[in-house]
């Protein structure tokens, strides 16, 4: 995955080119590079969110986005855990639907026991 290709794609200098043109030291440059490239592609979480994009529509940003977190996180010294085995917001949309469901089935089931006089 080459970040710096995303990066353009937002209009947003190379690292290369921000740290070389920064008065920062270069560790700090960098950070606040990752940091702007996580600012530009944050919309795309409200995306996900709103369902007018698919994880498989935005892959190779989130993908930059996680690469993002990683370098921030080793140029802090820190260590940084993948989210690559966590769900995906569709398969988070589809648990919070199925959950929904369940819940309106179930409130179903209790008013149906109680108008025939069984309680639980």
């Amino acid at each position: 995955m080459d970040i710096n290709k995303i990066a353009k794609k937002y209009e947003m200098d190379v690292l290369e080119d921000y740290v070389k043109n920064s008065e920062e030291p270069e560790w700090f440059a960098k950070i606040l590079w990752y940091e702007t490239f996580l600012r530009f592609t944050d919309y795309i979480v409200l995306k996900l969110t709103e369902g007018s994009l698919t994880t498989e529509d935005c892959k190779d940003e989130l993908a930059a986005r996680e690469i993002a977190r990683q370098e921030i996180a080793k140029l802090n010294g820190e260590t940084y855990e993948s989210k690559q085995n966590a769900k995906t917001i569709d398969e988070r949309t589809t648990i919070l639907e199925v959950d929904g469901l369940q819940a309106v089935i179930d409130q179903e089931c209790r008013v149906s026991m109680l108008e025939i006089g069984i309680t639980e």
